[in-house]
């Protein structure tokens, strides 16, 4: 490696590699001042000096030229290109700041208005290259510098000039996989559009941490691409409509430049959404802040729901019946064997989290409820995150994102009462087994108690938490325990309303908890991909279970034999509570899993997803995932059924509960 480029830029270390090749700092002594300079590599080349006529070289040489045409302050400065060896060199600005993939790494997610405004910034430098008839090719956190205020698109190294890519019609697909849009993966030209496609991949990783797409391996993320529907991220708030606009699969109905401007310039305008949102369980993306949103156009099919629900048991007409495309997987691998992929960076770079593959799901059927039309009920005003029945199954309780619990008559679907003593989202219910008493847990870092009788609230439990996220009683009636953000588990005996215990043992925060049927062990799963296992008695530490992810939903089957736990991966693991044995993984689910409910009888297992998918259907004696129950288009993201095993309880994103009997969800 020369030490000088050019007898003009010399190299001071190497800052990273990414694109097709790897960059330095470099000195220029004509100027006296520093740069970039990008050294152009080939990596399926001979070793030694490249050849000019190489078509790859050609093709780095037009794209250096095509980059340096652009003059945009969201674009970096291409000043010079050299050859040296054979190969192409770069010379470009040298930008300051660090990429957004390591600002996602170091300081976590991005704020709503934060996103908005870096995503504006990059599509009017994409819209400049457009113009120019210039193509990235590869939008991704890794390649947009963030340097103060200035928001910068870098490594157009691959991108080509829109009306001369005949080099690139040789069967290779240029990009990083994740990021690729479903017309690129099918074979098809890059336009402008598959552009947009990676900025709509690229919001959601910033608001979430992670790609919608990625797989363990390029077969598994190549089809998620064509038939995974992302579902709306909890914390993308006014950013939804612009990210599912973006990934709309047919480039022809996807968002377009201007109104995707439109729609991110009027966030990015709007203080209510400068908070930074932290990764945790069940936190409403619509609050109060929804409703004072800028006005903004959006598709007909992202139209909001009337902003004064009132108590009703309302009729709706059931969705047709919408089948996965899984039949398209198979041509999309016959034909993205015959091409080949160019991987121009590490995948950890641009996918921190990385999920694993989802298992073929041939034998799963998408069905909608038969008696959906009957029992939805109305009346919160915001995603309803909790849902319990009581111990006789006459009574339901939920709690949602505007604060409010409900109670509702299971036979009638009548609201009996409603109550707003939590100053924050309520985020889980629990009944006392007697049924005399609700605790309710809360993001204003509380539990509240309420007496059933009378539904008045009764105690308040306030912690050192930032948020509680889960609330349970022991089976004995004896023990109410309770977990969340930034503290343990803890414990208080219900009569004296005293606390008992702490139980350590989660390095990060707490988001489910669960006693087994016999009331001597209690489960608690965590951020840190940890289930851990007490002694409920004296709070011994029995096993600390290690999960693939972050468990979210928690439950014992029926009998106590078997623990499942599920999380942000869309897999469930059950292990058996005799030994504590690695737990069986079921057929993973294509969705976050937000709960988890066995049947009464321990036959099937259903989740609450963060999916329009549905509700996901297990059957335990054999794993499978035999059919995801459609809830109106909804996200169900939590699911409850009765004690008597006959009802099931959903809360959904859309501020309704539904109330369904469980032989629509196991009977196929």
């Amino acid at each position: 490696m020369a030490e000088t480029v050019a007898g003009r830029y010399r190299l001071e270390r190497a800052l990273g590699r990414g694109g097709m090749g790897a960059v330095w700092l470099a000195h220029d002594s004509l100027l006296t001042r520093d740069v970039a300079v990008k050294e152009i590599l080939f990596p399926m080349s001979e070793p030694g000096p490249a050849n000019p006529a190489d078509p790859l070289v050609k093709r780095a040489l037009r794209e250096a030229q095509a980059a340096a045409r652009l003059r945009h302050p969201g674009i970096v400065t291409v000043h010079d290109v050299v050859i040296q060896d054979g190969r192409p060199w770069i010379v470009m600005e040298l930008v300051g700041g660090q990429s957004l993939a390591q600002e996602l790494r170091e300081r976590g997610l991005l704020t709503q208005q934060r996103t908005a405004e870096v995503g504006r910034r990059v599509l009017d430098a994409l819209g400049a290259a457009h113009r120019s008839g210039i193509l990235h090719r590869d939008v991704k956190p890794a390649n947009i510098l963030l340097d103060g205020d200035r928001v910068v698109l870098t490594d157009f190294g691959i991108a080509a000039i829109e009306d001369a890519t005949a080099l690139t019609h040789t069967g290779q697909m240029v990009g990083s996989p994740a990021f690729m849009a479903p017309e690129r993966v099918n074979g098809g030209p890059a336009t402008a559009a598959t552009d947009l496609w990676a900025l709509g991949v690229t919001l959601y990783q910033t608001v979430t941490g992670h790609s919608p797409f990625q797989r363990d391996d390029m077969q598994g993320t190549l089809a998620a691409i064509l038939t995974s529907k992302p579902a709306a991220p909890a914390h993308a708030g006014q950013l939804w409509p612009v990210i599912k606009g973006l990934l709309e699969k047919d480039p022809r109905r996807r968002l377009t430049a201007e109104p995707a401007l439109r729609l991110l310039a009027a966030v990015a305008q709007y203080p209510g959404s400068a908070v930074a949102p932290k990764r945790r369980r069940r936190t409403p993306w619509s609050s109060s802040a929804t409703m004072e949103a800028p006005p903004v156009t959006v598709a007909a099919d992202t139209a909001p729901l009337p902003p004064n629900p009132v108590d009703s048991v309302t009729t709706l007409a059931p969705p047709l019946r919408r089948h996965r495309p899984w039949t398209a997987i198979g041509a999309a691998i016959a034909v993205t064997a015959a091409v080949t992929v160019v991987v121009v960076v590490t995948m950890s770079e641009d996918n921190p989290t990385v999920a694993p593959p989802s298992p073929p799901p041939s034998s799963v059927s998408s069905v909608t409820p038969r008696t959906l039309a009957r029992n939805t009920l109305t009346g919160h005003g915001d995603v309803v995150l909790a849902v319990a029945f009581s111990p006789d199954g006459r009574t339901l309780a939920s709690g949602a994102g505007d604060r409010t619990v409900r109670i509702w008559d299971t036979a009638t679907g009548r609201s009996i009462s409603t109550s707003k003593e939590h100053r924050g989202t309520v985020l889980d219910l629990a009944f006392s087994p007697d049924g005399s008493r609700l605790a309710s847990a809360g993001d204003d870092a509380s539990v509240r108690l309420w007496q059933t009788d009378t539904w008045k609230p009764v105690a308040k439990l306030e912690l050192d938490f930032e948020s509680v996220q889960a609330v349970a009683f022991s089976p004995d009636g004896a023990t109410i325990a309770a977990g969340g953000l930034g503290g343990p588990v803890v414990l208080w005996d219900t009569r004296t309303l005293t606390e008992r215990t702490r139980l350590p043992g989660h390095r990060d925060d707490t988001y489910d908890l669960a006693f087994s049927p016999d009331g001597r062990t209690l489960a608690s799963s965590g951020e840190d991909g940890t289930v851990r296992v007490w002694d409920a008695t004296d709070g011994t530490p029995v096993k600390a279970l290690a999960a693939p992810k972050s468990v979210l939903g928690l439950t014992f089957s029926p009998d106590g034999a078997l623990l499942a736990a599920g999380g942000t991966d869309g897999e469930v693991r059950l292990w058996t509570t005799a030994d504590w044995r690695t737990g069986t993984a079921l057929a993973k689910a294509d969705a976050q899993i937000e709960s988890l409910e066995f049947s009464r009888d321990g036959a099937w297992m259903l989740a609450g997803t963060e999916s329009e998918l549905g509700v996901p259907v297990w059957n335990i004696a054999t794993g499978r995932l035999v059919r995801e129950v459609e809830v109106n288009d909804e996200w169900p993201m939590i699911v409850r059924i009765s004690r008597d095993g006959t009802n099931v309880a959903t809360g959904t994103d859309h501020h309704l509960v539904r109330l369904l009997p469980l032989t629509d969800f196991t009977n196929g």
